[in-house]
């Protein structure tokens, strides 16, 4: 069954679930094995890596990825790709919307810095 999903509705009145205020909240599950998940305010993201790729799709914004490359940014209607085990953090600016598709069973290895 289809099913529509409104993302502006989907995160209203939620409680922030990362720092400075940046709040989060499930879409679907793609066959059991992906899911996606909005997100919406502002982030500044601690070093981590974790076991599966992930896509940030910005809708409005901009979201920065920070690698031990070098840091990409993504506004409205582009998209970055993180590698499994590829060490980063994530920030946005203010009122930033994305969609974040990963593995469901994905699992988060917080880090020091860029170095760990």
């Amino acid at each position: 069954m289809a099913v529509l999903h409104d993302i502006e509705e989907s995160l209203n009145h939620k409680e922030p679930t990362a720092p400075p205020s940046w709040t989060n909240a499930h879409l679907a599950l793609l066959n059991e094995h992906i899911v996606l998940h909005s997100g919406e305010g502002i982030l500044q993201g601690a070093w981590h890596s974790q076991d599966s790729d992930e896509i940030l799709l910005v809708l409005s914004g901009r979201c920065t990825v920070e690698t031990t490359e070098g840091a990409l940014t993504a506004e409205s209607g582009q998209l970055i790709h993180i590698a499994a085990h590829e060490p980063h953090r994530v920030s946005t600016t203010d009122h930033t919307v994305l969609v974040a598709i990963e593995s469901a069973a994905a699992l988060r290895t917080p880090l020091s810095g860029p170095a760990s």
